[in-house]
């Protein structure tokens, strides 16, 4: 099954580069802090059930760093202009 396991770490690659992404946006704009880190874990852990081995690990270290920056973010906003 050498596909799979070629398919697994493109998944993974693309979620590493949608979680750096996320890490980013999330200083921009909440939204795609929080949403995009979300996907990327979620593309990261299925890439690692895959087969994927470390590129798969760095992409959800990178999604939840973008979730939590997002959230962060909107609660910062929240708290600045209530």
């Amino acid at each position: 099954m050498p596909h799979i396991a070629a398919e697994a770490d493109r998944l993974a690659r693309q979620a590493v580069f949608l979680g750096a992404l996320a890490a980013i946006g999330a200083l921009l704009l909440a939204v795609l802090g929080w949403a995009g880190g979300a996907v990327a874990m979620w593309m990261g852990v299925t890439a690692r059930r895959r087969g994927a081995g470390r590129t798969a690990v760095v992409a959800i270290a990178l999604g939840g760093l973008g979730l939590v920056a997002g959230v962060g973010n909107a609660l910062l906003g929240a708290y600045l202009f209530r």
